[in-house]
């Protein structure tokens, strides 16, 4: 039932994640992230179910020459050493960088999104 991503390029990729969260009062979205991969790695950023809802999701290579974005909009914090930080927060939260995050609805229990250059 996880959510998975891959990182098929040979870069080290940053990945942060948003999913609904009804703790989150004003804009109902948890956001989450950085979780490094390695080139080839995998890493699972839900355990729960995931058919049919909704996730987003941005990811970057470390010096922001590529992405994987669009256009749900929000602040995603930089710690002391930048992205090697984790961070969990409602939507609304301000403070870091501000980035397009993709929409995802998986279709299927086990998900697995494969990050791959164009």
């Amino acid at each position: 039932m996880p959510l998975k991503f891959k990182n098929d390029t040979n870069l080290t990729l940053w990945l942060a994640v948003a999913y609904p969260d009804q703790s989150c009062r004003d804009n109902k979205w948890r956001k989450e992230g950085w979780w490094r991969m390695n080139p080839g790695q995998t890493v699972t950023v839900w355990t729960g179910a995931t058919k049919n809802r909704n996730f987003l999701y941005f990811a970057r290579d470390t010096n922001e020459n590529i992405k994987w974005e669009e256009n749900y909009y929000t602040d995603l914090p930089l710690g002391p050493m930048g992205l090697d930080y984790y961070f969990s927060q409602c939507w609304d939260q301000r403070g870091g960088i501000n980035r397009g995050m993709k929409l995802i609805t998986p279709t299927v229990e086990d998900a697995t999104l494969e990050l791959f250059l164009r």
